[in-house]
């Protein structure tokens, strides 16, 4: 399990709350949010005023979904356990609920927190966008990242340019910041 600053920042800030004598259950919002995964309507936006537990509900999720930790103890007895097994559609989401929980990679941040690391917001962004990519990069070597090219990925991964653009249908010129590639390390004679 990676657990990062931005990646999968594990469930220790829910851990605290939900421990606390004030928390207040909001995890009906991961039943609503389990429901809708996996439809068109999957990308939800939440917004509060201001001390409406925004961060509250962001810790939440991550704890639930990150697969940077093991979250089932935390959510023992609160309402995302709760299902009428009689109602068809919350039968189903039962066995979903332990299918999702620690499942996927998360990203967070707090703007801001971020907004104290630069010196204008406009440089916001950039600087959000180099922190998770470096992050990302530890993670998932396999993705791009700015400066890779064919010739390095192939010393990187001990094989050819040929094979990885053979194996990837590419070619130097399609290279994108981001993108992934297959790569198989082959035999090269070392001269």
């Amino acid at each position: 399990m990676y657990t990062g600053t931005y990646l999968n920042p594990g469930n220790s800030s829910f851990a605290e709350k939900v421990h606390g004598e004030l928390y207040v259950d909001k995890t009906d919002l991961i039943k609503f949010v389990n429901r809708n995964l996996c439809t068109m309507n999957k990308f939800i936006c939440s917004t509060r005023p201001r001390r409406f537990g925004k961060s509250m509900a962001i810790d939440m999720l991550t704890a639930y979904y990150s697969k940077g930790c093991d979250s089932r103890n935390l959510f023992q007895g609160l309402n995302v356990e709760k299902y009428d097994m009689n109602d068809k559609k919350e039968a189903i989401l039962s066995r979903k609920y332990m299918e999702y929980m620690n499942a996927y990679d998360v990203i967070t941040f707090d703007m801001q927190w971020v907004m104290t690391r630069v010196e204008h917001s406009i440089d916001a962004t950039g600087w959000i966008q180099n922190q998770v990519i470096e992050e990302l990069g530890n993670v998932y070597p396999e993705c791009i990242k700015e400066g890779d090219d064919l010739w390095s990925l192939a010393k990187r991964y001990s094989t050819s340019v040929e094979a990885i653009c053979e194996v990837n249908d590419v070619t130097e010129e399609k290279l994108c910041v981001g993108d992934k590639l297959l790569i198989f390390k082959e035999n090269i004679p070392q001269f």
